[in-house]
């Protein structure tokens, strides 16, 4: 018998997007965005990868009041203490086919008269395509320097109250809006979370008391090609939901 060959495989490059906006059963955000992305940044330096890149979100910071928005700030440490040359990259909402994200509000201008606003109305998105955002983290994986710290945002900022609209005119529709104080929110939110699916999560009413602007002091890596524009996605989806 000939004597097998013996391969060993070992990845130049690896990335990790940590994902849990709501604990449920044994999976808590501590398991999730801060051990869990510890485990797998040291398993990555032990199998030899040259290059990792960390997906965590703007506005992530381990003093914040929401157990989520900590966690991914302490992931984000955890991460660089076990991976020290590893890249952070912080997307701001991220909008796509079929997302949670423009399809909320489009059920919204479509099932509610008034639609309640978060806070003042007046909160700043940065909404980035996803297929922008998954190239930007590919040239973030390829670079052979890439900075430590990459914000991803769109071409547009918007504030929270003229995206609804747009999304209502997208849909012929026209947007009745009242701004409810945060609150507000919480205790909905919070009852919300007794269910199997809730339509709205503490997490999420948190995620949006804040700008989810990308920093202009922080570089983001070059997108190649061009990507469906926030108003295109905005009928994609209508059509979708039609």
């Amino acid at each position: 018998m000939p004597e097998r060959t013996k391969w060993r495989f070992t990845a130049e490059a690896a990335l990790n997007a940590p994902s849990l906006y709501r604990e449920t059963g044994g999976l808590s955000f501590e398991a999730v965005h801060v051990d869990g992305a510890a485990r797998f940044a040291a398993e990555a330096g032990k199998a030899g990868v040259r290059r990792l890149v960390h997906v965590s979100g703007i506005g992530a910071d381990p003093e914040a009041r929401d157990p989520y928005i900590p966690a991914r700030g302490r992931g984000e440490a955890a991460v660089r203490d076990a991976f020290p040359s590893a890249t952070i990259v912080r997307p701001s909402v991220m909008f796509g086919p079929d997302d949670g994200f423009l399809g909320a509000i489009l059920v919204a201008v479509r099932r509610l008269p008034p639609v309640p606003l978060f806070g003042s109305e007046g909160t700043r998105l940065h909404p980035v395509h996803v297929e922008g955002a998954a190239r930007a983290m590919a040239a973030a994986l390829l670079a052979e320097a890439a900075a430590p710290l990459h914000e991803l945002g769109g071409p547009t900022v918007w504030r929270y109250r003229d995206l609804v609209h747009a999304v209502a005119a997208t849909a012929g529709r026209t947007a009745c809006t009242v701004p409810a104080p945060f609150p507000l929110w919480r205790a909905p939110a919070a009852a919300a979370a007794l269910l199997p699916t809730p339509p709205l999560t503490r997490t999420e009413v948190a995620l949006m008391e804040a700008d989810k602007v990308a920093a202009p002091d922080l570089p983001a890596p070059r997108r190649a090609g061009s990507v469906p524009g926030i108003r295109s996605s905005i009928c994609a989806t209508c059509r979708r939901r039609a």
